[in-house]
């Protein structure tokens, strides 16, 4: 997600960790402040990009659902160390509203040797996902976008199944052909995806 692009803002010198941020929506109790301590970032960063609450707390919720968002090479520190921890949700349904933001130059920060990858930022209010649904065999969404850079599919795109929505389906509707679709989603013809699944088009 771009921060500035976000808010119709045009900065002299744009911070890179709010040029390139992602989100997870989360179900337990978190601390910004310990959050900010933990994975070194800025406080001033943390609380821009969540400046809905409270306190420095997003609060426990099985019912709402509540966004955390970090700085992008940040997001993915975070989904691994806690992603079993809260069955985190990733998912980048932005792509679809704001095409643009994934067209961004890749930057590198003149204190960090990792390049921030502009990845986008679930806003879209969804039906919690259970991990279960993923169909990369991964614990976490961000895996899907290492993978896609793994392979050079930098220019595939993300789509989302319907609920009776099949991968063969997608394939004829988006004249792909079907054993492409399945290798690049690393889905076997007999084992099948749940409906919903974000999958990638190559």
């Amino acid at each position: 997600m771009n921060y500035y692009y976000l808010h119709d803002l045009t900065p002299a010198a744009p911070s890179e960790y709010l040029l390139y941020n992602s989100s997870v929506k989360v179900f337990k109790r978190i601390d910004l402040k310990k959050v900010s301590s933990e994975f070194e970032i800025d406080p001033y960063i943390v609380e821009l990009l969540n400046p809905t609450f409270v306190k420095d707390i997003i609060p426990a919720s099985e019912d709402d659902e509540y966004v955390l968002t970090l700085p992008e090479k940040h997001i993915y520190e975070y989904i691994d160390k806690y992603n079993s921890y809260d069955n985190l949700v990733y998912n980048p349904l932005i792509n679809f509203k704001y095409p643009e933001i994934s067209e961004l130059p890749i930057a590198e920060s003149e204190s960090h040797t990792d390049h921030a990858l502009a990845v986008l930022n679930p806003l879209k209010k969804k039906s919690r996902l259970s991990t279960k649904q993923d169909n990369l065999n991964s614990d976490s969404f961000a895996n899907l976008f290492k993978y896609r850079k793994s392979v050079s599919l930098d220019g595939s795109k993300f789509y989302k199944l319907k609920r009776k929505e099949s991968l063969k389906d997608v394939a004829i509707a988006h004249q792909i052909p079907l054993e492409s679709l399945l290798a690049v989603n690393q889905v076997s013809a007999t084992s099948g995806i749940a409906p919903g699944s974000i999958i990638l088009l190559p």
